[in-house]
């Protein structure tokens, strides 16, 4: 339903703050508190750029300066998505071409 999307999409926004970030509370049973910022922060903007909201310019920016391992594979694959959701196709091509020399390098 195209309203729940809106809606979640909204409730997203309402969360970023001055910095480039998303704020919420990540504790408790099946909350989000072991997930790290930078992979959560990555699929935030990835889902807001998907429903068509372009204003993450200040949060993209936050996202790839707090990147986390830059040799986490699963990281490295979240911002690769994003990287080409947001159109940055260089940085999203590199990511990729990292991705598949180390599938190649470890079989």
């Amino acid at each position: 339903d195209i309203r729940v999307i809106e809606r979640t999409a909204r409730w997203l926004v309402a969360r970023k703050d001055d910095e480039g970030n998303f704020e919420f509370k990540c504790t408790g049973p099946g909350g989000l508190s072991n997930v790290p910022m930078s992979i959560l922060s990555a699929y935030i903007v990835w889902a807001l750029l998907r429903v068509g909201y372009k204003d993450v310019k200040h949060e993209l920016k936050e996202v790839k300066q707090h990147a986390g391992d830059p040799e986490d594979p699963y990281l490295q694959s979240v911002l690769s998505h994003l990287y080409y959701k947001a159109g940055l196709i260089e940085e999203a091509d590199q990511l990729t071409l990292l991705l598949a020399l180390r599938q190649l390098s470890s079989g």
